[in-house]
């Protein structure tokens, strides 16, 4: 569902989302200032009053145009909201400093892939001839959950031979000899990954 961030020139970021994200957004994130729309509520009219009422409505407005959650039709309904603003190319700022980690994020990211590690271990002793991909990806949810990672999906738990079996589903048809068992695990930690 619809989300955004904005960052103001001066003072903190304010994360708009549904109403019903807010629990887990203000357990998990750093940022104190949010604004909260019912399901019932149209996103962007939402994000377009935040705009106006931080007193930006006429001013620059950096816009990631590369973003998933502004596609050029709510483009369309974000500036017919607030048509004397001037919106200028964002793009690429937030993954730069997205790249740049603090000392918190690194060991996040460090215990995710500790998890991630202890996941294969886990999936390969569960794993076998005759038994499923469906036994391996248990093991890794059990690891998951015993060791503290968010409760996500595992990731891509595959298997077979050749390379058209590398993004499929998980099934109980027990492995044969020769199949090769695919894992690309996703560990979560407060919305952190290290992908294994």
């Amino acid at each position: 569902m619809y989300r955004a961030c904005l960052l103001p020139r001066d003072g903190e970021p304010i994360m708009i989302l549904r109403a019903v994200d807010l629990g887990p957004f203000t357990e998990s994130s750093w940022l104190s200032r949010s604004v909260a729309f019912a399901d019932w509520e149209v996103p962007i009219r939402v994000l377009a009053d935040t705009i106006r009422s931080l007193g930006y409505a006429t001013g620059r407005v950096g816009l990631d145009e590369d973003s998933n959650c502004m596609p050029r039709s709510r483009f369309k309904q974000l500036s017919a909201q607030l048509p004397d603003a001037r919106f200028v190319d964002f793009s690429g700022v937030m993954a730069e400093l997205r790249a740049r980690k603090s000392t918190r994020e690194i060991a996040v990211l460090r215990r995710a892939a500790a998890i991630g590690d202890l996941g294969i271990d886990a999936a390969l002793k569960a794993s076998g001839e005759g038994r499923s991909r469906r036994d391996a990806a248990a093991a890794v949810y059990q690891v998951f959950m015993q060791e503290g990672a968010d409760a996500a999906r595992a990731g891509i738990i595959t298997a077979g031979v050749g390379n058209a079996f590398l993004h499929g589903g998980l099934t109980k048809q027990p492995l044969a000899k020769g199949d090769i068992l695919h894992m690309e695990l996703l560990p979560y930690i407060d919305g952190y990954s290290a992908r294994r």
